[in-house]
């Protein structure tokens, strides 16, 4: 399968916008995320999901879906809100809805930035777009820990003692899933190191969580 451009640019173009317009989307989208300054939901983390899908873009039947859900799933976070999702979404509506692409098309991909807030896919495109949003917790060690980091860097504002008591909650569901990733081979490849990492960084919380540690 011949590779698609992920720019957004040309995605923009691939879905009917004229190359001014394309131009100055792909330039809202940039200044966006490099205006949000924080340490993991940036443009490195959308430009990391995006490689990602594209990689298995033969898993979807309209992989520019996919790549329009991951360009703007992020493109609203604040970690003190809980609505991220769902205003990213209403803002790709926004944006895109004065241009040729179709609405249909922008439902869908609302549908799919929605899937990022819970993950449980229900489609392979869904699927696609949170295994990509989900790909960090399968990266080598190295890797997962510096993304760790991150988070707790964008959490700075919350005691020590209640993040660890509400990130401990969210690597338990996670772990108690029956699997983290709804693609097989995508599973097949990266489960094994997500449950491993993950269990790292639960176990690595519990101990700071011990008295006499701080």
């Amino acid at each position: 399968m011949e590779d698609i451009s992920n720019s957004p640019v040309d995605l923009f173009i691939r879905l009917g916008c004229l190359q001014k317009t394309a131009q100055t989307l792909a330039y809202r989208l940039f200044e966006a995320y490099q205006g949000n300054l924080l340490p993991y939901h940036n443009l490195t983390h959308i430009e990391q999901t995006i490689s990602f899908a594209q990689r298995w873009a033969h898993l979807v039947e309209h992989i520019d879906l996919v790549f329009l859900a991951l360009w703007f799933h992020d493109i609203v976070y604040d970690p003190q809100k809980t609505d991220n999702e769902e205003r990213s979404a209403q803002l790709l509506i926004e944006w895109l809805r004065p241009t040729p692409i179709d609405a249909d098309m922008l439902k869908q991909a609302a549908a799919l930035i929605m899937a990022t807030k819970h993950h449980h896919p229900q489609n392979a495109a869904e699927g696609l777009t949170v295994d990509a949003d989900l790909a960090i917790l399968g990266m080598p060690a190295d890797h997962y820990r510096l993304y760790a980091q991150a988070i707790r860097q964008e959490y700075s504002w919350v005691p020590d003692s209640a993040y660890q008591i509400g990130r401990r909650d969210v690597l338990k569901r996670f772990l108690d899933r029956s699997r983290l990733y709804f693609h097989d081979p995508i599973a097949t490849q990266l489960e094994t190191t997500a449950r491993k990492n993950l269990l790292w960084e639960l176990t690595h919380l519990e101990q700071l969580s011990q008295p006499g540690r701080y």
